[in-house]
């Protein structure tokens, strides 16, 4: 349930309880990642895939893009600037071309990541911006990465180059993966109900940005 003002007929005002309405977009799907702390779900990536040939969303197309997601997590080189206990636990899958969808979790082991020192708060991440072939905000995402290992960040405050290099390389080779399944990632517009594929992922900023939902461990 969401909480709204309302106007009463005296002019005071007085909250009420409203049902929220599940977003249903067309050839859409919510992929989740969720990683862990310690052994504690922690933090968590909103991602949009496109899914044009309507591919049945189950737990074994889960377990497909689970493993592709976490494989691409180590091809790619991020792993070894992710702290030891952190750890990519899940990747889930929620069909959202119908209203109400359950979401399947992937069954693959978490992939923990492999930097010797200590992990920075997981508010402290690194963003992308992802892009599609058409302009404005409802065609544009972004993507933070958290967890990484203390030693990407500089004696200056900032991360060093492989904090872009290899997150820009992850989520490359997540859309790959993804692709060679059948759905392609992609930036889903709550307000207009349309899903847009991810055309490039850019590296815009050389400092580090703030999630501060991330601060206290658990999700």
């Amino acid at each position: 349930m969401a909480r709204r003002w309302v106007i009463e007929p005296d002019g005071s005002l007085r909250r009420v309880s409203v049902p929220m309405i599940a977003l249903v977009v067309p050839n859409a799907v919510v992929m989740r990642f969720i990683w862990s702390e310690s052994g504690t779900d922690s933090a968590v990536n909103v991602l949009g895939l496109s899914n044009p040939n309507a591919l049945t969303i189950d737990q074994a197309f889960t377990n497909t893009i689970g493993t592709a997601v976490k494989n691409a997590f180590v091809s790619s080189g991020l792993q070894i600037h992710i702290g030891q206990n952190v750890a990519l636990n899940h990747v889930g899958l929620r069909n959202i071309s119908a209203p109400n969808q359950y979401e399947f979790l992937d069954a693959a082991i978490p992939q923990p990541g492999t930097g010797a020192s200590d992990t920075l708060p997981l508010n402290v991440t690194y963003c992308l911006t992802l892009r599609t072939a058409l302009a404005g905000r409802s065609y544009r995402g972004r993507y933070y990465q958290s967890g990484f290992d203390e030693a990407e960040n500089s004696n200056i405050g900032v991360p060093t180059p492989a904090v872009a290099t290899s997150t820009k390389a992850f989520i490359d080779a997540v859309n790959t993966a993804v692709q060679s399944h059948g759905v392609t990632l992609a930036v889903i517009s709550r307000k207009l109900l349309g899903v847009n594929n991810v055309t490039q992922t850019t590296a815009r900023t050389s400092l580090w940005t703030t999630q501060r939902r991330r601060v206290k461990p658990g999700i």
